[in-house]
């Protein structure tokens, strides 16, 4: 059953990801996109780019912090369907 009020929330999600995401050095713009969005293991990301896999696997790790610091809130409130608090 469609949930427009989820549906909205996960949109809201997904720009604030990508704000975050845009405010970064390029690098880890790239990173963000090989990893996250197309899925691309660290050892691929490492033959793809010649980037050390301890410099990506570090970088993979604080893109991620960085990530959960500025979303827990907004995806607790998600999977808990409270999406008017997003």
């Amino acid at each position: 059953e469609y949930d427009l009020d989820e549906e909205t929330a996960f949109e809201d999600i997904m720009l604030k990801i990508n704000k975050i995401v845009k405010s970064l050095p390029v690098k880890y713009n790239q990173l963000f996109d090989l990893y996250y969005m197309q899925g691309m293991s660290l050892r691929g990301i490492s033959s793809v780019t010649n980037v050390g896999l301890s410099w990506i696997h570090s970088s993979i790790l604080e893109l991620r912090d960085i990530l959960r610091n500025e979303l827990s809130e907004d995806l607790i409130d998600y999977f808990n369907g409270d999406y008017d608090k997003i």
